[in-house]
Parts: structure tokens; sequence; C-alpha cells
């Protein structure tokens, strides 16, 4: 038994590190099995595979592994794994599994995704990349409100369109505008950044915004002038 193949995958997220070839071919008595391989470690995205028994050994037969190639992680992203090209052909060089002979084995193919540090938000085994349903609350990513945090009800109490469950200003729609930290439905000068929300005459309006920060009751007789 001889075989070849490629495995095309993107160098920029993995690399091949290893190929062992001493599997499937070598369970018989007398086998000696060449490994034709490319040399590893290989980083130009196309990996040729390769072996043949060279011995006197029985005919391989039956079904097996016929390598274990490692791959290693150079970067997060997603890289495509795909085998093509393939070519079995039996002691005699005969094709196997090559009914419209255009030289390749008709058998099905790998292809496959690897994800290099993806995350896993509601830890289901998939990665958020593939998972259409990254918290796993049954609402799918596309129409969540929190697609990170798991919140079946959607909540909205603002209408902002941000769940309550991830929204760090639940009741203030315009999600704390003037950016103090401090949300709007609480904030005593709402479109003035005042983080420390001083209120020097205690009437709810913050220093920074209040025209007479001294006089509780806000210049009542329009004099403009303030008298304690």
């Amino acid at each position: 038994l001889a075989w070849e193949t490629y495995l095309q995958y993107d160098p920029s997220v993995v690399w091949v590190t290893a190929i062992n070839v001493d599997m499937f071919q070598t369970a018989n008595s007398g086998s000696n099995v060449f490994n034709g391989s490319e040399d590893t470690p290989d980083r130009d995205g196309a990996f040729y595979a390769s072996a043949a028994e060279l011995g006197v050994g029985a005919a391989d037969s039956g079904s097996g592994v016929l390598a274990r190639i490692s791959i290693e992680a150079m970067s997060a992203g997603i890289s495509s794994l795909n085998l093509s090209q393939p070519v079995l052909k039996n002691k005699d060089n005969v094709p196997i599994g090559d009914t419209n002979g255009d030289g390749y084995f008709d058998g099905m193919v790998f292809h496959a995704q690897f994800a290099v540090d993806q995350p896993d938000s509601d830890g289901d085994g998939t990665s958020d990349h593939c998972d259409d349903d990254d918290d796993n609350d049954t609402v799918p990513d596309g129409i969540d409100n929190c697609p990170n945090t798991a919140n079946s009800n959607q909540t909205d109490s603002d209408g902002d369109t941000i769940g309550d469950a991830c929204d760090a200003c639940p009741n203030d729609p315009d999600n704390d505008i003037d950016g103090d930290g401090v949300c709007g439905d609480i904030d005593n000068c709402p479109n003035t950044p005042n983080s420390d929300q001083t209120d020097a005459d205690a009437d709810g309006i913050g220093d920074a915004c209040d025209s007479c920060p001294n006089d509780p009751n806000n210049d009542i007789d329009g004099k403009g002038e303030f008298r304690p």
C-alpha cells in the first residue's frame, strides 16, 4: 500500500510540527514503511504527506489510521484544515478507490476548521466564532440584546436595545451620555461630567451644572442674587 495527500492550512495560525506513519501499515509482520513526507516543521501552508510499504510481508488490508499529523498553534485565529489530492495505490501500483479515473481517491476527504485561543462564552465546547448562541440562552446571537450574557427574557427597561443583563445603565437610554461613570437616571448633572456628584446646597443639582451651587432655592426671586 502506498498513499499521498496534501494538508492545506493557514500558516499564520498553525504549523505542521510532525508526522508519524508507523500506524496501520506497520501492523503486518515484515513491514518496512517508507515515510516520503516533507520535512517538519512545515510552515508554507501545504504539507505533503506520503508513505509506502516496501516490506515483503502480507499485503495491507482492512481499515486503520495511516498517519498522525501534529500541528502547533502559532497565533489566535481560525485555520481551515483540508486534505486534498489523496492517492491510494496497492502493491501493484494500481489506484484504489478511483472509479472516475482522475488519479485521486474518490472517498470522503477531510475538511475542518481549527480555532486557536477562541473564546467559548457559554462553555459548551463550541468557540464563539462557530457558535450562533454564544451565551447559550436559547436566543440566537443575531437577535440577542446581550449576545455574551445569558438573558432569555431579553428585558430592556430603557429601550436602548441593550438588555438589562449587560447594560451598565439599564434605566438610562443615553447610557451615561456625559461619560462621567454615573448613569443619567441618577446623575445630578446628566449632561455635564461630574463623577464626584458634589452638591453643596443639596438641591439635587450637582455643583458642576448648578447656576447657584450654594443656593438651594436657585435664585427663587429671579434677581440673580443669593442671600443666605
